[in-house]
Formats: C-alpha cells, structure tokens, sequence
C-alpha cells in the first residue's frame, strides 16, 4: 500500500489526525463536533458496552474507520466524477471485509484534507504519486461546501451535546447502580406505624434466608417482644441457640442456652472466614442496612427483586450475578428470594415480592426500632405546643394589648 506507517507499525497519518485534528483552525467547530459524535457512537457500538467503562485497545482505528464511511458518502456527493479519489474510495469499500486497518488507511487523507489546512506532516505520510491525485479537489471542494459543512457543523454539535449528555447518564448507571423505583411504603406517612404481621414475617425471612451470611449485631432478642412476638415466642425461640459465657467461679467459659438479654448469633466467627466462606465477598451486617444505603428501603427490594440475565455485551465474571441495582452491575450474592422459599406462619402466599417487602420492613424496623414512640412524641408536642400558642395569643390580644396601648395624661396644675 501507499500508506507509510511508524516502526511499531502504525499508520503515521492515524497518529497525526488524532494530534493535530482537534486544534486545526479550518474548522475547529465543526472538528470537535465530528470527532465527539463519532466517539460516542463508538461507545454506544457493539464493540463496547456502556455497562463496562473500559474502553477497547483499538479505539483509534475504529474511530478512523467509521469517520471514514461519513466522508466517503460526503465526497461522493460533492465530488461529481470518476477521479482518482472517488476510484480509491470505491476500492476501500471492498477491501474493508478484509482488512479493517487498510480502510482506516485509505480513509485518513480525505479525512484530513477535507476538514484541516494542508499540513506538510499529512504530505509527508503518503507518496508523492497519490498526493497529486488527491490535492487537485481539495480547493473545489472547500468552495462548494462552506455552507453545507456550517449546517453539518451545528448538527454535529447537537448530537454531540444529546449523546454525551446520554453516555454520561449510562456511565453513571454502571458505576453506582440503577436508579431505584419508589415503593408507597406503609410506615412511611406522618401518623402511620409499622406492619407488626409484616415485621414477623420480615423476621421469619431472615432467619431462614438471610441469617446463614448476614449479622444483625445491634440486635438483642428482648427488641422483638411486643413487636412481632410475644415474650413466651421470644424466650422459646431464645433458648434454641447456645451462647458461650463465663468465666465461672473456676475461671474457664462454658455454653449455656440463650436468653431474652443475647444479641442474635453471627453466622461466622471473624470477618475473613466470612470472606473465606463467599468467595472474598464480605456480607454486610444488616442491623442499620436501610439507614447504611441511599434510599435504604427502595435500593433493598429493588436489589433483592431486581436479578436477571445480563443484557448482551455485558460479560460477569464466574461466581457473581447481575443485578442493575448494584454499583457496578455485577454482586457476589445469588438471588435468594424465591416463590415459596419459605412457608408463612399466617398462610400469607410466599412470593418474591412479598418477602421483599416483609423483609425489608423487618429491617426498616431493626434500623428505626424507636420510629413510631418518635413519631407519637412528635403528634403530642404539636398538640402542646398549640395549646400553648392559643394561650399566648389570648394574653397577647386580651391582656398585653390594652397595656401597650394605654396613654397617660399629666396634668400640670399652674
């Protein structure tokens, strides 16, 4: 081929554009705006996945590449005859099934004659006989489409400002999760109080879905009596672990069975036989889960409701599952909420949403355990402090009033 390339073997003239095309002076608006589309239409391609932020090796010779189909249809256009140039762009077009690197060759002198000043780097690049071809059209064709490339220009402009404003949106997706619809929760209004039957519910997930991996520290069994459970439940359902105690009088600890005052057990005994255990993942402990998370409450049920196949392009490594919810799309725990996975003490249908939503009120409840004595003590200093603005407004008008307004008259006896 014609094309001089550098000792690493890329093209010269690739290296040059990329250099010099963004601060050329011919056309810097439209330049910029050009190479933005282009870029963000590559992110956008197949090649790539707007999921995955890394970007492919060979950027430059796609970005050529697909410049290069744009111009040739522009060229074609304005260029109304069998040259040289027109003959060497039909010929890229059939060489291009075959090789992708000679079409971004073939490609990148009209590319840069088109849109930038004569450069002698640019010159340099090719050989002398295909130069000669080329140069005669430049001058017609920068004197019949001025204003066809001002109306391209804004154009491009545009679609960059759309689609860039769109890649950031999806960038921001992949890194910190997908947005979380807003559930109407129950205990969320003013007045209103938890769902006791659901916290039960909530509770009974827990324990025999989530508490094999997930710690609930800051909680002591003595917190469920007269929420969700009686204190004879409690103390029952207390006494069916053992707890290591002591010392005792001799000095050595022993096991005994748990009691209404012991915190719920921890499923591992340190964190690295936790990590050991789920594959370097850590599960985090779920006592203040919904207040640890933004939009505590909507990001857990999206999260444990929101599993599905990754779409195409998006690679998940072995041992992690996808879910849109998670920062980064890809998450250590399976999906464990399933139909029927477990059998409700009141006969209420086990389905997926239904234990999200019992379980996620269960840790809304662990997270805010005081939310309803708070809410009840708000409601009665508002009532108080009306009663006490009822009573300062009567001594302000009836009583204070008079005094304020009252005029003293002195008489002066000559």
């Amino acid at each position: 081929m014609f094309i001089r390339r550098d000792e690493d073997g890329t093209p010269k003239l690739l290296r040059l554009i990329f250099k010099r095309g963004l601060s050329s002076t011919k056309c810097p608006a439209f330049t910029s705006s050009f190479f933005l589309s282009l870029f963000v239409l590559l992110l956008l391609s197949p090649h790539s996945s707007s999921f995955d932020p890394q970007f492919s090796i060979d950027l430059p010779f796609l970005l050529t590449e697909m410049a290069g189909g744009v111009i040739q249809q522009l060229l074609r256009r304005k260029l109304h005859s069998h040259s040289p140039l027109c003959k060497t762009l039909y010929f890229a077009d059939v060489v291009a099934l075959h090789d992708r690197l000679r079409i971004s060759d073939s490609i990148a002198l009209p590319l840069s004659i088109f849109f930038f000043s004569p450069l002698p780097e640019i010159l340099e690049c090719y050989n002398s006989s295909f130069v000669s071809s080329i140069i005669t059209k430049k001058d017609a064709a920068d004197s019949s489409g001025s204003n066809f490339l001002g109306a391209l220009a804004l154009f491009g402009a545009g679609i960059s400002g759309f689609l860039g404003f769109a890649t950031t949106a999806s960038a921001d997706e992949a890194e910190h999760g997908l947005a979380c619809p807003s559930y109407p929760w129950p205990h969320k209004g003013i007045l209103s109080s938890y769902d006791h039957s659901s916290v039960r519910r909530g509770h009974q997930v827990y324990q025999q879905v989530c508490a094999s991996c997930h710690s609930m520290s800051l909680i002591s069994y003595r917190d469920l009596v007269g929420v969700a459970y009686t204190e004879q439940e409690v103390k029952a359902m207390a006494a069916e672990i053992e707890v290591v105690d002591g010392p005792n009088d001799e000095g050595e600890m022993f096991t005994r069975a748990g009691k209404l005052s012991d915190r719920f057990p921890q499923p591992y005994a340190n964190e690295a036989a936790a990590r050991f255990a789920n594959g370097g993942a850590y599960p985090p402990d779920l006592s203040l889960i919904t207040k640890a998370r933004h939009d505590g409450q909507n990001y857990a049920f999206a999260l444990l409701t929101g599993y599905r196949d990754p779409p195409a392009g998006v690679t998940i490594r072995e041992g992690l599952h996808y879910n849109p919810y998670f920062p980064g799309g890809a998450i250590a725990m399976p999906k464990m909420l399933n139909d029927g996975a477990v059998e409700y003490e009141d006969g209420t249908p086990a389905t997926e949403s239904q234990m999200g939503k019992d379980v996620v009120t269960f840790l809304s409840w662990t997270a805010e355990p005081e939310m309803e004595e708070r809410k009840l003590m708000g409601f009665k200093w508002i009532l108080i402090l009306s009663l006490a603005l009822l009573q300062a407004a009567y001594y302000r008008r009836l009583r204070w009033s008079p005094l304020k307004s009252r005029k003293l008259v002195l008489d002066v006896i000559n």
